[in-house]
């Protein structure tokens, strides 16, 4: 999976969950800053903050799931 491919699953499903940055930076263990900007086009996490973040995320959550709105 590419870091585009992994933020991508991130955003959907923040969204899915309805999940403000600060929720899910708490979920991953990370600071409420490091998610600033998270749904902006421009945003550039490390590689870190990524693997962090898709280790709370359920293998078989699926994006068009998500963005269909139906349960992955």
């Amino acid at each position: 999976m590419t870091v585009d491919r992994s933020i991508e699953r991130i955003r959907a499903f923040a969204a899915q969950h309805k999940m403000r940055p600060a929720r899910l930076a708490k979920a991953a263990g990370l600071h409420q800053n490091t998610l600033r900007g998270f749904n902006r086009p421009g945003w550039n996490p490390t590689l870190e903050t990524v693997r962090r973040i898709e280790s709370i995320i359920p293998p078989e959550f699926g994006i068009s799931a998500a963005t269909d709105g139906e349960a992955a």
